[in-house]
């Protein structure tokens, strides 16, 4: 299969085979500092886990956050470092690169753990949606999964035809394992961004206006 058709199923995004001169592993996620990266456990290949690189392009240190610096590095007894992405992904057989989305949009029950990009990618072959977010309501660890909609017409529909989009989306999430016990779906006319990049969705702030609505 090509890899837009993996995509298409939920594999991630096909990112592909390191620079020249940049090294990549993937580690057991800790939202802790590793200091060394002996204390690392690297994960197998195909498993989703925390992305860290290293190469000739990462800096040593962010300017004037010496913490922010602690949480990003992982040094070698040489004194060479590993850069922590903030995403997560996967490494193939054939070493290339598999983006699953960023750490702090992991989406973690008790069950299991799901990942926005292979997530979102399968609401996103219904032809009326635009784009989709994966959120977790709750608590960390005791997430509920919900996916959010925004349609390419823009319109947040009700009734009946809100009804009939459900029944479809939910139909393609039963297909596959990691999308089947998505029970809740939630619609927004636009999506919140990022700032920085004006581009990525900002699913924290989806979450934030979603419970703060459950709420009232």
């Amino acid at each position: 299969k090509y890899t837009s058709q993996l995509s298409e199923e939920g594999a991630g995004t096909c990112v592909g085979l390191p620079a020249p001169g940049v090294e990549i592993k993937i580690i057991r996620p800790d939202d802790g500092i590793i200091s060394n990266i002996q204390d690392a456990i690297e994960a197998e290949p195909y498993t989703v886990g925390e992305i860290i690189v290293k190469g000739p392009t990462t800096t040593a240190s962010y300017m004037d956050l010496p913490n922010k610096t602690l949480e990003a590095k992982i040094y070698e007894n040489d004194g060479s470092f590993w850069h922590r992405m903030g995403d997560v992904g996967y490494l193939d057989k054939n070493g290339m690169l598999w983006f699953c989305g960023r750490k702090t949009h992991v989406v973690q029950t008790r069950e299991e753990t799901h990942y926005p990009i292979p997530c979102e990618a399968i609401f996103n072959n219904h032809p009326a949606v635009r784009r989709s977010a994966l959120v977790g309501l709750g608590e960390v660890g005791n997430h509920t999964p919900v996916i959010v909609i925004e349609r390419k017409d823009g319109q947040y529909l009700t009734g009946k035809a809100r009804s009939i989009f459900e029944s479809e989306l939910f139909s393609l999430a039963k297909k596959y394992p990691h999308t089947k016990k998505i029970k809740k779906i939630y619609l927004s006319k636009t999506f919140p961004v990022d700032v920085r990049h004006n581009i990525k969705i900002d699913r924290l702030k989806l979450k934030e206006e979603i419970e703060a609505h459950e709420l009232n």
